[in-house]
């Protein structure tokens, strides 16, 4: 699964912000925009059955 979301948005690699907050500590340790994405998703897949055994299959 591509995360591609945000694709139109940022063109180029940006520090997270509270954009993604919902990750807890992630949106707080200055990481990638784009690895804060794919956290997003893990922690969505966790409490979703539609995202689960999608986030391998990249």
């Amino acid at each position: 699964m591509q995360c591609n979301a945000a694709d139109g948005l940022f063109t180029k690699p940006s520090k997270i912000g509270l954009i993604i907050d919902q990750t807890g500590t992630a949106a707080f340790v200055g990481i990638p925009y784009s690895e804060a994405v794919r956290n997003y998703f893990r922690y969505v897949g966790n409490k979703s059955k539609f995202y689960k055994g999608d986030l391998d299959k990249e």
